[in-house]
């Protein structure tokens, strides 16, 4: 593996919730980004709690979120 990885909505649940292979993975990731299309998934579940809202923002906020233009460097490197 390279260290980089693009993360899928069930992947970000995943490691929500604590999955310690994922997490394991993570620890030595060089770049860790979700797609914008991700945060809208995951905001948008309909039962979403307050306390899962405020833990997305907080992963959120030690990933890169990238868009989803195919001029997108962030995705090519």
């Amino acid at each position: 593996m390279n260290g980089r990885f693009v993360l899928d909505t069930n992947a970000v649940i995943a490691l929500l919730n604590g999955d310690a292979g994922l997490v394991a993975i993570l620890k030595s990731a060089t770049w860790v980004a979700i797609p914008i299309i991700v945060e809208l998934e995951f905001l948008s579940f309909p039962n979403l709690s307050a306390k899962d809202a405020l833990l997305f923002e907080q992963f959120k906020n030690r990933v890169e979120v990238i868009n989803l233009e195919n001029t997108n460097q962030a995705l090519t490197l």
